[in-house]
């Protein structure tokens, strides 16, 4: 069921809650099932419905995997970007820019774990919504770890995040060092009841 939408620079990012069962995810993908025969419940369930996803989105949910572990559709068509958590699958696609996206559901693991991905630069300024905000920045951080074009980058001392104020949406911007040179992206977010989602593109 299609959860969220949104037309983004020639783009679309949609936002699919899970509520088939396998046996029905296996009866509306089109493709090869072999890659799935040896996964558990939860990746299977994953994988087949990030596949059906794509597969209403363009026609084709045949997705390889590159050497850096980076998702390719087989034509080329659309650079995508994936990404999942319980219950609900996110995918970004778009004809000729780079994309990042990242889909948390609500939990305060971000907020235990901020020592590891933040710096004390990027700490919020109020204690208000500390859940919230640790939880957009790691969002963030995923998402332009995916949007970049190898996996050379490190999350905790190349990807800075610029304080702001959480709000139920809206955005702010991180800046990144990449092969010495400082690059600056903004970052778009909603939050809702259930999730955290946030995306960027390198135009």
């Amino acid at each position: 069921m299609i959860f969220f939408r949104k037309e983004i620079a020639g783009g679309i990012l949609v936002v699919s809650k899970t509520d088939e069962s396998i046996e029905e995810l296996m009866r509306l993908y089109k493709g090869d099932f072999s890659e799935f025969a040896t996964m558990c419940d939860k990746a299977k369930k994953e994988k087949l419905s990030v596949r059906v996803l794509l597969q209403e989105m363009c026609g084709t949910g045949v997705l390889f995997y590159d050497k850096m572990g980076k998702p390719h559709l087989f034509d080329d068509f659309f650079n995508v970007s994936i990404s999942h958590t319980k219950d609900f699958v996110a995918v970004f696609l778009h004809p000729t820019f780079a994309v990042g996206v990242d889909l948390e559901r609500h939990s305060n693991r971000a907020a235990r774990l901020r020592e590891r991905f933040l710096v004390e630069e990027e700490l919020p300024t109020n204690d208000n919504d500390q859940e919230a905000y640790c939880e957009l920045c790691w969002c963030a951080k995923e998402a332009i770890y995916k949007m970049m074009p190898d996996t050379s980058i490190d999350i905790f001392k190349d990807i800075r995040i610029v304080p702001f104020e959480v709000a139920s949406e809206g955005s702010f911007f991180v800046n990144v060092v990449y092969k010495q040179k400082l690059q600056c992206f903004e970052i778009q977010y909603v939050r809702n009841d259930f999730f955290s989602l946030v995306w960027s593109l390198k135009r």
